[in-house]
């Protein structure tokens, strides 16, 4: 299910003011009003009352995820100027007469795409640039070449309420320092999120035996490679929100080449799982799976057998009945 559309007398576009000659603020009470209508018509082919709630508890956690992954895209490719790039992220909607189902996940796209227009409205380009970088080129249709130069490789945002840590972009020298520094300043925190194509194995382990060292719980919501899951391991608790996004192993490599399978590093990174109560023969399996140029990417389940992830959005906890 995706989102766009045009109607005759409407064309319903999150494009910026050369487009629509809307600011941001007006294309989301649009695109809001569109929600509403669609939750009215599921509404009434549905024969139930027109709430939002009751269309979630139909629906369950499907309703708030659904599309949004298309939707993050999207817009960042709007906002970047690269909407040449991300056009077949945006289809027709079916028509207002379809049936209950379909315009209640319709609605569910809807309400998603006005969070994530709101979230990205408020967000600096430097943010933005990692965000397409990490989640959008090389995904979803978009080819590797609209990869844009990042002025900033590494972005740490703590949440409003102060008790999410959101981290995205390279794990380069220096991270697992900001990450201390910044725990140290925000004694709140209680979970660190995570999106990342990689980097330095080192860093990632640090990082990790900070984590959980500080008894944190660690959150993917985006794409996590390379070194990435090594320190997603530090979480007490480690959890997926978003059933698209995953996880991607490969060999590490030195300048390009891949680094032989029996260098202490990779003892290391045994050593290091092992202590996180993670697979460690799976995840080292999983590095030796993908050349460093490659990259291996692991299903959920896989990841909840190995301990890695232990609850994921729509299953539950790993292991339970699902």
């Amino acid at each position: 299910m995706k989102f766009l559309f045009k109607l005759a007398t409407f064309i319903f576009a999150t494009f910026a003011s050369t487009v629509m000659g809307k600011p941001w603020s007006e294309a989301i009470e649009d695109v809001r009003g569109l929600q509403v209508r669609y939750e009215e018509a599921a509404a009434i082919a549905l024969n139930v009352p027109s709430d939002r709630s009751v269309l979630v508890d139909s629906f369950g956690q499907m309703l708030e995820s659904i599309d949004t992954d298309q939707h993050l895209c999207a817009i960042l490719g709007r906002r970047m100027g690269r909407a040449d790039v991300i056009g077949h992220l945006e289809p027709p909607l079916p028509p207002l007469t379809s049936d209950g189902d379909t315009l209640a996940l319709t609605a569910g796209s809807l309400y998603n795409w006005v969070r994530m227009a709101e979230r990205f409205s408020e967000m600096d380009q430097p943010e933005r640039v990692i965000r397409w970088n990490n989640m959008c080129v090389g995904s979803h249709g978009i080819p590797t070449t609209n990869f844009e130069d990042e002025t900033t490789k590494l972005f740490f945002a703590v949440s409003g309420t102060g008790t999410h840590l959101w981290i995205y972009g390279e794990i380069i020298s220096g991270y697992a320092a900001r990450l201390s520094a910044t725990l140290d300043a925000h004694p709140e925190v209680q979970t660190v999120g995570l999106a990342s194509r990689g980097g330095s194995v080192a860093e990632a382990i640090a990082a990790g035996q900070d984590i959980r060292s500080r008894g944190l719980d660690t959150q993917l919501t985006e794409d996590c490679f390379s070194a990435c899951p090594l320190v997603f391991m530090g979480g007490v608790n480690r959890s997926v929100f978003r059933g698209t996004a995953v996880f991607g192993f490969h060999e590490m490599a030195i300048g390009g080449e891949a680094v032989p399978m029996t260098v202490a590093r990779y003892g290391n990174v045994w050593t290091y799982a092992i202590a996180m109560g993670v697979d460690g023969h799976a995840v080292i399996g999983a590095m030796w799976s993908a050349a460093p140029n490659d990259m291996e990417i692991v299903p959920m389940r896989t990841l909840c057998d190995m301990n890695v992830v232990t609850f994921v959005q729509g299953w539950g906890t790993c292991g339970a009945e699902q």
